[in-house]
């Protein structure tokens, strides 16, 4: 069985498909346009976090949360999650 009818038999039957539309009423700017749709997919899936390493584009947000999703480079992200969830690893 191929990976797309094996994906199409257990994955498709329990996916929900959700509005397309989120409204939010404070104004994101960002001067590159291509980092809009990365910014507002994270806040639009209700992400906790959106990890870039792209620190020119997201520096004004790095290290804040916006809309409820943290934005942090990958080092920070993985410094927090050590921190976290440190007590867990054998």
């Amino acid at each position: 069985i191929s990976g797309a009818t094996r994906w199409n038999r257990s994955i498709r039957p329990i996916l929900e498909v959700v509005g397309s539309i989120y409204v939010i009423d404070r104004p994101i700017v960002f001067d590159a346009t291509k980092d809009r749709p990365v910014i507002l997919s994270a806040i639009g899936s209700s992400a906790d976090y959106l990890v870039t390493s792209d620190t020119t584009d997201f520096a004004h947000v790095l290290g804040t949360t916006v809309y409820g999703v943290n934005i942090r480079t990958p080092k920070t992200f993985l410094s927090l999650s050590l921190k976290t969830y440190s007590s867990l690893l054998p």
